[in-house]
């Protein structure tokens, strides 16, 4: 979401293309729109998508030849499917002369890099001795996750980390409408949307909703990218007590994801860590209060009237539930008006767009 809000917002500015996979991560099918004759766009970008037997290194190499960039942007530090394969292939002196230019995506954050620490810190130390590193420029979402990336790699007096916050736009004002008042006593309508991963926390969130008082339905919607965690997650949902309801959501598709958002009491994500989180904005922009951990940038959002952020403490995220639980209809209402105000001024921000005009066009 934060390139394609990109591609939105500066794709009058500069020439965009984009070398992707041509399936979601888990799907054994590519798009079913890659049939059409159309060339694929993205709000104006020229995507192209490369099967799996496409990925090799010479097949990347030569995209990005074809194109002949000014920048090549990596969207992932630790993707061993194109980032590992274009610092690979600009090591050994085989791509064009062009700035690089990485986003870790949250990737050194403690959360992050606690998950499979050991392998981590190998890959971080390999592509450090081989030289694969000099000479990029980093892109930071924040100054935290500025300082989580010098923290990773360790001090170098010619590294060049830029920071520029993610993108986002308001929805159409038609997905606040998709809000239904709860009646009094009716169950508090919770909903979690993201990878199922363990960074994402959803084991812990289960538990968290197993210690509330009040009555809840719980929806989940994501796909389940790992299959262990999920099992892990399957035995937390089986010990819910009677008053917490669990529904399986399944996948959305990205013009599903306001509307269904918007039909909920509040969005729910205790993260082990986020550089950004689109979707918590996204939750926020049609009206939607979120609880989530004190792991990404959106801070003090109880003085702001918009949720609660807090250390990962299941019985605060539990009381924190409880009390939107206990909201009448009037209080909600007024939350959600400071929710949507909120994320109006997070997602029209100029100097976020100059900061993000000046990364890539400076």
């Amino acid at each position: 979401m934060s390139l394609a809000n990109l591609f939105k917002i500066l794709g009058q500015q500069a020439d965009f293309h984009v070398v992707t996979t041509d399936r979601d991560l888990g799907d054994s099918r590519p798009f079913s729109f890659l049939s059409s004759h159309e060339p694929p766009t993205v709000n104006g970008a020229s995507v192209y998508y490369l099967g799996s037997h496409e990925r090799s290194l010479e097949r990347i190499t030569q995209a990005i030849h074809d194109v002949a960039p000014n920048t090549i942007y990596l969207n992932s530090f630790f993707d061993t499917r194109f980032s590992a394969r274009v610092l690979l292939a600009r090591r050994l002196g085989h791509l064009p002369a062009a700035r690089l230019l990485l986003a870790p995506r949250g990737e050194f954050s403690a959360g992050a890099l606690n998950l499979k620490a050991g392998r981590k810190r190998a890959y971080i130390s390999t592509l450090k001795a081989g030289g694969f590193l000099q000479g990029v420029e980093w892109h930071a979402s924040t100054a935290l996750e500025a300082a989580e990336i010098e923290g990773a790699l360790g001090p170098s007096p010619g590294r060049l980390i830029h920071i520029a916050p993610d993108l986002g736009t308001m929805p159409d004002t038609s997905a606040f409408a998709e809000w239904r008042p709860r009646d009094a006593g009716k169950p508090l309508r919770v909903c979690f949307l993201s990878r199922i991963s363990p960074m994402k926390n959803l084991a812990g969130a289960v538990r968290a909703l197993a210690r509330m008082k009040m009555p809840a339905i719980f929806t989940l919607y994501g796909p389940k990218e790992d299959a262990a965690y999920w099992a892990e997650c399957q035995s937390a949902i089986r010990a819910l007590p009677s008053h917490i309801t669990f529904k399986d959501g399944g996948v959305l598709t990205r013009d599903q994801i306001y509307g269904t958002l918007a039909q909920h009491d509040v969005f729910f994500l205790p993260t082990l860590g986020e550089n950004y989180g689109h979707v918590i904005p996204e939750a926020l922009s049609v009206g939607l209060p979120v609880i989530i951990s004190d792991r990404t940038p959106w801070r003090g959002l109880a003085a702001k009237g918009v949720g609660y952020d807090g250390p990962l403490d299941e019985g605060s995220f539990a009381a924190e539930l409880d009390r939107l639980a206990a909201a009448d209809a009037t209080a909600m209402a007024r939350m959600r008006a400071s929710c949507r105000e909120y994320a109006r001024t997070i997602l029209t921000d100029p100097a976020a767009i100059e900061a993000n005009r000046k990364l890539f066009l400076s």
